[in-house]
């Protein structure tokens, strides 16, 4: 990305904003995790350069409020070139991709399932429906 999209202003790889606008920079590849099961079945999140904590608090930015096995703060996924992360944030119950847990951060391929909780989190680069 060259030029941020709202503005037109001049960027650096690897910025989350525009220092012109603050307008949040996306990969070029749109993303977005989808709820999978459960009372949010088929929820979308769309998903940004910027680090979105998934936890049971309100002001996650993939909020989930339907699973009281989630921590407040349970994960974090974030975008460095070229691949989006997931983190567990050392929760109680762990984060699990794939169903493997995890103990460092963990490279999302397309199609990678995300265990948060009871929560599961389907991955997916590409236009959102």
């Amino acid at each position: 990305m060259e030029t941020c999209p709202s503005c037109g202003y001049k960027i650096q790889p690897g910025w989350n904003y525009c220092p012109a606008c603050a307008a949040p920079l996306i990969p070029s590849a749109p993303a977005y995790v989808e709820f999978i099961g459960g009372p949010e079945d088929g929820r979308r999140v769309p998903l940004a350069h910027i680090a979105m904590t998934i936890g049971r608090r309100s002001d996650q930015a993939i909020a989930i409020y339907t699973d009281r096995t989630v921590s407040r703060e349970h994960a974090v996924i974030s975008f460095k070139e070229p691949h989006f992360w997931v983190v567990d944030l050392k929760s109680k119950l762990g984060t699990r991709v794939n169903g493997e847990r995890i103990d460092a951060p963990q490279a999302l391929d397309d199609g990678a399932m995300i265990a948060v909780g009871h929560t599961r989190l389907l991955f997916c680069l590409g236009k959102e429906a």
